[in-house]
């Protein structure tokens, strides 16, 4: 009989360290989760930034380079060059940004729904 309740409690244990497992990997999950979170925001801002930076440019190549005696006409295409490269990124962006962001709430749907089977099974097995 005493076998028998060691092999019992040694199938608790197992079953506590499988639980913990599951628990540190529900952990390692959430931090990959907000890691690509923040990686989806850095790039968002860097387009933003990038975006600013070409209009700014153009702008001041519009304006400064006459003032120095360069011709209007290519002043003119360098800032229409630099505001079409902007317009790219806008677009880049505007269709990158929103399909990360779905997929990222996939991801934590799909998490959630894993969350909560392991917690009815634990129950379960409680």
């Amino acid at each position: 009989m005493e076998d028998k309740n060691e092999l019992n409690s040694h199938e608790i244990t197992q079953m506590n360290l499988a639980y913990k497992r599951t628990d540190l990997s529900i952990i390692r999950t959430e931090l990959a989760i907000s890691n690509t979170k923040l990686s989806v925001e850095q790039t968002h801002l860097s387009f933003l930034r990038t975006i600013v930076s070409l209009i700014g440019s153009a702008a001041t190549i519009y304006k400064a380079l006459p003032a120095l005696g360069v011709s209007n006409i290519f002043s003119s295409v360098l800032a229409i060059f630099l505001v079409l490269a902007a317009v790219y990124f806008i677009i880049r962006d505007r269709l990158t940004y929103p399909r990360l962001k779905a997929k990222i709430k996939d991801i934590e749907e799909q998490k959630e729904r894993l969350v909560l089977e392991r917690r009815y099974s634990e129950e379960a097995d409680d």
